[in-house]
């Protein structure tokens, strides 16, 4: 109860600070279904046009469809196609499992929004773990999907790291952004 009304609390009082119309929920595997779902209710109850972004790092469309369906989350990041790209354009595995991985979307609720992403500050950095041609494709294709792209801050500027806390460095302003041009 503490944490629920605590939460709510803060949402409502930054939404009226800043006119925030969402808020990323991270790691919900670590949330119980209820106790979203009712966040979920009681905030687009009081926020008109409210979106609620979640993160669940499982690769299964399965697993991501329940979360979703009982929760009653706006949007979660897709993390199976995140693998599935991984894969293919860095790892050179068959384009086969990209064309899976878009099937098994299809069990996905109509009103789910999925947030297409290349990396993150929790993954390896896409400029880490693919060649420069491939990375480029890459970015390409994450605009082809369905769904919304996501660009993690320093992306554009091809930010390095494997793991933490080198995936998490700050980006060097003086630099130039070249990848810009293929995210603009």
């Amino acid at each position: 109860t503490e944490v629920y009304e605590y939460l709510y609390t803060k949402s409502l009082y930054w939404q009226n600070y800043a006119n925030v119309k969402g808020f990323r929920l991270d790691t919900l595997r670590h949330m119980e279904n209820d106790f979203l779902r009712r966040l979920g209710i009681d905030l687009h109850s009081e926020i008109a046009d409210f979106w609620l972004l979640g993160e669940d790092f499982t690769g299964s469309p399965i697993e991501i469809d329940h979360r979703a369906r009982h929760t009653g989350i706006d949007a979660l990041f897709d993390f199976p196609m995140y693998y599935a790209m991984t894969d293919v354009f860095c790892r050179q595995k068959s384009p086969y499992h990209l064309a899976t991985t878009l099937s098994a979307s299809s069990i996905y609720s109509s009103n789910l929004q999925m947030v297409t992403f290349l990396d993150n500050h929790d993954l390896p950095r896409i400029a880490s773990i693919c060649s420069e041609k491939m990375r480029d494709q890459a970015l390409f294709f994450q605009f082809l999907l369905r769904g919304l792209p996501m660009i993690t801050y320093g992306t554009e500027f091809a930010l390095e790291g494997e793991k933490e806390p080198q995936n998490r460095h700050p980006i060097h302003w003086n630099k130039e952004p070249i990848l810009a041009p293929l995210i603009q």
